[in-house]
């Protein structure tokens, strides 16, 4: 009797004890889940190569989350599954006039229809872009947002403002200037646009829609494509007799300097940068990678000969992609040497 009172007792002190430990593990979640195994990336080939997408004519992307969106010129806007890289999908494609550009903002596809001029989809269901805008212009090139306000280059109508305060349906608010603009891009305050004939053309800001051009370089009447922005200076590409890389310092905004010159390729036909790479797809040449953390100088880190004819080329993770005309190449950047 004695002794069985007093097992009785253990045990009660003990299931208490039990309890409270129960209960400490429920309110910090656990003990927690053990090691987690790393994803498992999909084989890479010789040349770094772990997919491709077929397409008509590539000739932009963008990346948003599990979903590649392609820029597929007369063979409008594809929208491709890429939860599987070794194995990407199109699951959809957009009729469109001449997809060109193509970018995410605030959760909408906005694209650059050249003739056709500027669209927006929703992608409320990623799989499903939704149209909610478009509207004609000349030939919608190249788009740039800031603080709510969206800059829209144009081949044959120069700069157009949008107020995008709703991102589903932008307002025009604003004709900048004429001109054949072909690229735009923001560096800090500075506005740069890529002239087609002129080159180089920065703009001030005295409001979203009063700015000014800073500098035109009017003595290289050239054929001037992409622009891209980085630490105080412009990267410009330039196709005519000879196709360069022309960097210029933009310290002095009103009185920018040519500070380099580089020579890629033969032709030079889109530049990108994620951080200090400068991407430089160059046709039936593929594309250059760039260091851009010695400006004026560019260290070379690695190149790519693609099987098509590279018209720009997107980094987003480890990954690169590349719109190569004819399909869209998948590379595992970290092997292409330089890479994180």
């Amino acid at each position: 009797m004695k002794a069985g009172y007093k097992c009785g007792r253990l045990m009660r002190k003990h299931f208490r004890t039990f309890l409270i430990v129960l209960m400490l593990c429920i309110s910090c979640g656990g003990p927690g889940p053990g090691p987690v195994d790393p994803p498992v990336k999909p084989p890479v080939g010789p040349d770094g190569l772990v997919s491709s997408v077929d397409t008509l004519c590539a000739e932009d992307l963008v990346i948003f989350g599990d979903w590649l969106y392609v820029a597929d010129g007369p063979g409008g806007l594809k929208v491709v599954n890429i939860t599987d890289l070794s194995a990407p999908s199109v699951v959809r494609t957009i009729q469109t006039t001449y997809a060109f550009r193509v970018y995410i903002y605030e959760g909408h596809l906005y694209l650059c229809d050249a003739p056709a001029g500027l669209k927006v989809y929703s992608l409320a269901t990623p799989s499903n872009p939704v149209l909610t805008f478009s509207k004609d212009t000349e030939w919608a090139t190249s788009l740039a947002f800031r603080d709510g306000y969206l800059y829209q280059g144009d081949y044959y109508a120069g700069l157009q403002v949008y107020n995008v305060s709703d991102p589903g349906s932008p307002v025009h608010i604003a004709e900048i200037t004429k001109g054949r603009t072909r690229d735009t891009v923001f560096l800090g305050d500075l506005l740069l646009t890529s002239d087609a004939p002129f080159g180089l053309v920065p703009f001030r800001f005295e409001s979203p829609t009063e700015i000014f051009v800073t500098f035109i370089d009017a003595t290289r009447f050239s054929n001037f494509e992409d622009v891209v922005g980085y630490n105080g200076h412009a990267i410009i590409a330039r196709n005519d007799e000879r196709s360069d890389l022309s960097v210029y310092n933009l310290v002095d905004p009103e009185n920018p300097s040519l500070a380099g010159t580089f020579f890629p390729a033969r032709f030079i036909s889109g530049l990108t940068n994620e951080g200090s790479i400068l991407m430089a797809a160059c046709g039936e040449d593929g594309v250059t990678g760039y260091d851009m953390t010695g400006l004026p100088g560019l260290a070379q880190v690695w190149k790519i000969n693609t099987p098509g004819y590279a018209r720009r080329a997107k980094l987003e993770g480890d990954y690169l992609y590349v719109a190569d005309m004819s399909g869209v190449r998948i590379y595992d950047h970290t092997t292409l040497g330089g890479g994180s």
